[in-house]
C-alpha cells in the first residue's frame, strides 16, 4: 500500500465548504491510528487530514503505514509543543474551514456533515457539545462555546473537537500561541472572540449535538508528554486579559488557585500562599479556594493524601 501522502500529492481544494481538519501527536502515541480513522470515515467527504507529528515521526508513521488515503498528510518537526504543532497544520493546509482534534480523541460520523448544515454567508465560527471523560470517570457533556459580547474569561470555553473556524479568522489572530502548554484552547478562543467583536467579522453558530468524544487527560501526563508549566500559562493569561479579569472574580480566583498548585509543586510555598489568599479574596464563598489556602499552609496535608493514594493503587 502507498504511504500517506504529503502536500504536493493532495487532492487540490475546490470546494468552498471544505475542511482542514488538524491533529498534532506527541511520542508517537498508537491512538492517533483510531483518532485518524474517525476523520476517514466521515460523512462529509470534502476535507483534507493533517498529522503533524511533533517528535518521533517514525512511530507516528509506523501507526498509520497501513492507512492508504491521498486526504491524509503527514508532517514531521522536531518537538516543539502542541500549540507549534497545530500552527504547522494549519500553514500546511487549504481548506476554507479549519477544526481541530487531539490524537487520542475520536470525531463521530457526522461531526463535519454537521459543521457544513450550519454554515451560511456570514458565519465565520462554529461550535458544539462534546463527550468528555476517561474510563475511570465515566463521560460528561460539555458545551463548548465563543461569544464575542461576554467580557469575562468564560466567553471562549472551546476544546479541540468543539470548534470550527474560518481559515481566514483563525490567521488573522495568528494562530495558537506557542508559548502556551495549558489553556492555549481558551485563549484561542478569547483572540477570535476580540476579533470577531472587533471586526464585526460575522456569526458564532452553536449545535449541542455532540460531535466529538475527548479523553481527559491529567495535567500532570500532559507536562510529561509536552513539558511546560501550568503555571507559566496563568501567568501568560493574567498579563494578556487584566480587564477581563477584573469582571470575572471567579475566573481570576480559578487561575490564582492554578497558580497556587503549581508553587506548591515546585515548593515554593510562600508564593503559593500569596496565590491562595489573592484567591480567596476574589472568591470567597468557593470552597477550592480555602481548600488551596489549606494546602499552601499545610502543605504536607496534600504529601500524605498523595502517599495514601499511592498505596491504595499498588
Amino acid at each position: 500500500m502507498s504511504s500517506p501522502s504529503q502536500r504536493g500529492n493532495a487532492q487540490p481544494i475546490t470546494n468552498p465548504l471544505s475542511f482542514s481538519v488538524v491533529i498534532p501527536t506527541h511520542k508517537g502515541r498508537a491512538s492517533i491510528q483510531t483518532a485518524v480513522k474517525s476523520i476517514l470515515e466521515q460523512s462529509w467527504p470534502h476535507f483534507e487530514l493533517a498529522v503533524v507529528a511533533d517528535g518521533d515521526s517514525e512511530a507516528t508513521r509506523t501507526h498509520l503505514s497501513g492507512i492508504s488515503d491521498r486526504r491524509l498528510l503527514i508532517f514531521d518537526q522536531a518537538p516543539q509543543g502542541v500549540g507549534p504543532a497545530r500552527n504547522r497544520g494549519i500553514a500546511e493546509t487549504a481548506s476554507p474551514w479549519l477544526t481541530f482534534l487531539d490524537d487520542d480523541d475520536v470525531a463521530r460520523p457526522e461531526f463535519l456533515e454537521t459543521w457544513v448544515s450550519m454554515i451560511s454567508v456570514d458565519t465565520v465560527a462554529l461550535t458544539a457539545a462534546i463527550s468528555q471523560g476517561s474510563p475511570e470517570t465515566g463521560a460528561t457533556i460539555r458545551q463548548c462555546h465563543l461569544l464575542p459580547a461576554d467580557p469575562t474569561l468564560g466567553a471562549s470555553r472551546i476544546l479541540a473537537g468543539g470548534f470550527a473556524v474560518r481559515r481566514d479568522v483563525i490567521q488573522a489572530i495568528g494562530g495558537y500561541d506557542p508559548n502556551l502548554t495549558f489553556a492555549e484552547n481558551q485563549d484561542l478562543g478569547l483572540r477570535l472572540c476580540e476579533y470577531i467583536c472587533a471586526s464585526s467579522a460575522g456569526k458564532v453558530i452553536h449545535t449541542d449535538e455532540v460531535l466529538t468524544d475527548i479523553r481527559v487527560e491529567h495535567s500532570t501526563t500532559r507536562i510529561a508528554r509536552y513539558g511546560g508549566s501550568r503555571g507559566d500559562a496563568v501567568t501568560i493569561l493574567m498579563r494578556r486579559y487584566p480587564e477581563r479579569l477584573a469582571r470575572d472574580p471567579k475566573g481570576a480566583a480559578a487561575l490564582y488557585r492554578i497558580l497556587s498548585w503549581s508553587e506548591r509543586s515546585n515548593m515554593n510555598y510562600r508564593a503559593a500562599r500569596i496565590a491562595s489568599i489573592r484567591a480567596c479574596r476574589l472568591a470567597p464563598g468557593t470552597r477550592e479556594n480555602w481548600r488551596s489556602l489549606v494546602l499552601a499552609l499545610f502543605p504536607w496535608l496534600a504529601e500524605g493524601r498523595t502517599t495514601r493514594h499511592r498505596e491504595a493503587v499498588l
